[in-house]
Formats: C-alpha cells, sequence, structure tokens
C-alpha cells in the first residue's frame, strides 16, 4: 500500500535526496525550491510500509497546474507509486482550481500518464551548460523592483499562464530570482527535459 502525504518542514534536504537517487541528479534541489517554498506550491511525498519511496512537485498557475520532478526509487518502481503520486498531484491541483494539468514525461513514464487520460501535444528537448557571452548588442543588468511589472506581463504574454507567484523579482541585494517553466513562443508547449514529452490532462 502507498500512502502520499505533504512534505515535512525537516525533510527538504532528504526529499532532494531521494528526487536525485531516482534519477534527477544532484541539481533537483534548485527545482524543488519554488514549490516547496510558495503558497502556490507543493511537494508531496509517497511512502511504503513507513519508507520514503518517491516524491513530486506541484505548482498551480490559476487555470493550469504543473507536475514536475516526480520520480520514484528504483527499487520501488513497478509497485503503483508513480501513479499515486501522479493521482495525488492532479487532485491538489485540482483542488487548487487547476483546469489543465500539465508536465513532461520520460519515455519511462509516458505510458502511466497515458494511462492516467494524459495526452501527448509535443516532444522538447533542454540544453545544459555554461551560458556563453552576451552580443555586444545586448545589454543585460540585474533585476530591479520597479521590472516587476514588466517581467509579469511578458510571462503572461508568452505562457498564456498567471504565474505571478513564480515571477517574483528579488528585493535589491538578494540573490537573482529561480528558474522558471517557460513555453516557446512557436507553440503550446514549454521547455523541458532532454526527449521528453509534454502531456496534457
Amino acid at each position: 500500500m502507498t500512502d502520499v502525504r505533504d512534505l515535512r518542514a525537516d525533510e527538504a534536504r532528504s526529499i532532494g535526496d531521494l528526487l536525485s537517487r531516482a534519477g534527477f541528479g544532484p541539481t533537483v534541489a534548485g527545482l524543488i525550491a519554488f514549490p516547496r517554498e510558495s503558497p502556490a506550491g507543493d511537494v508531496l511525498v509517497a511512502e511504503r510500509n513507513g519508507r520514503s519511496v518517491g516524491g513530486v512537485c506541484c505548482a498551480s498557475f490559476g487555470a493550469t497546474g504543473w507536475i514536475g520532478a516526480l520520480g520514484v526509487l528504483p527499487d520501488a518502481r513497478r509497485r503503483g507509486v508513480g501513479e499515486a503520486l501522479t493521482r495525488s498531484a492532479c487532485a491538489r491541483l485540482r483542488e487548487r482550481g487547476a483546469e489543465t494539468v500539465l508536465l513532461f514525461a520520460t519515455d519511462m513514464g509516458r505510458p502511466l500518464y497515458e494511462r492516467l487520460g494524459f495526452e501527448s501535444e509535443d516532444t522538447v528537448t533542454a540544453w545544459r551548460g555554461t551560458a556563453g557571452t552576451a552580443r555586444s548588442d545586448v545589454t543585460l543588468r540585474v533585476l530591479r523592483e520597479e521590472d516587476r511589472a514588466a517581467v509579469r506581463a511578458i510571462d503572461r504574454s508568452a505562457t498564456g499562464e498567471d504565474r505571478a507567484a513564480a515571477v517574483r523579482t528579488p528585493a535589491p541585494g538578494r540573490s537573482g530570482p529561480r528558474p522558471l517553466p517557460c513555453r516557446p513562443s512557436y507553440g503550446t508547449s514549454p521547455a523541458g527535459t532532454p526527449r521528453s514529452t509534454l502531456g496534457r490532462s
């Protein structure tokens, strides 16, 4: 039997470690920071026999909700843990008002999501690496408080979602904003993980 519950405050480090071992690698802690700290987000944990074996992140943006970083430890797979996490995440997002739930599916997860009613929209590729230098005709600067409204407007135009909770310009002197899920201008699919499929339910 799989039980799904909310992440406890003292589990922030352990859920990052669990998802890293589930296949997300060492950078997953950055991915769970927004849903863990935001009132628009949730992190759920799956347990079997009192042991944490999986986790998933949810983020609510009005009529749309996102599922991300859904992972199950290798020795706990094929026991319904992924399905329990997906169903719980969808239920949580719908409670928060989501009419559409989106996610990225790996080849391994896609059959599960399709069985649960998700439909494929597109395939996407993400790039990792060190950023190069800006072109000489492009000026870059640190975000300022007065940029907040413009950044929100640009984000809403690009994504079609109200992600004001995620688009928070940091106060002067604080570190930069967290990465956001984003949609390319050419369609309805956000940029995602390598060899992934965007699903919608």
